[in-house]
């Protein structure tokens, strides 16, 4: 699978296989074996402002010698713009090889699109043993999705 068939799979996902609650993300948490439960820094909830907020504590880690995760949405351009170590995006190629790790767990579970991304976000985090990590929260239909941590 190249890398605007991925998209075209996981974007397929997005809107109509939304569900409340948080059944599946902790299933799917649970297979990766929790990486949420072994990782520190911030949640990032709010109405406006969560992307500068998220953008000036990253620069503040980073400024310190710090490692640092970001997870944002939406992206602006690229997708793995959602996924950021130490203030640069991930390479979509080591996006695709999570993708295919965990993409039988992702089909069991009916995974949505933002579940699918939460999920992979928290393994990298974890994956990357970064000091610290800041998850931008959304609100709306999706809400619930990053509770996990």
């Amino acid at each position: 699978m190249d890398y605007k068939t991925f998209l075209d799979t996981i974007y397929q996902r997005h809107s109509s296989n939304v569900k409340l609650g948080l059944e599946r993300m902790e299933a799917i948490l649970e297979r990766m074996d929790s990486p949420h439960e072994k990782l520190y820094g911030l949640h990032i909830a709010g109405t406006n402002g969560k992307g500068s907020v998220a953008a000036m504590c990253e620069a503040m880690a980073l400024a310190h010698d710090r490692t640092t995760g970001m997870n944002t949405s939406p992206h602006l351009v690229d997708f793995c713009e959602r996924f950021r170590i130490n203030g640069v995006n991930i390479d979509y190629q080591k996006l695709l090889q999570i993708y295919f790790e965990w993409q039988k767990d992702f089909d069991e579970t009916e995974a949505s699109f933002f579940e699918i991304s939460t999920a992979m976000a928290f393994n990298i985090f974890h994956r990357e043993k970064l000091d610290h990590r800041d998850l931008r929260g959304r609100t709306g239909r999706q809400i619930g999705r990053n509770q996990s941590i």
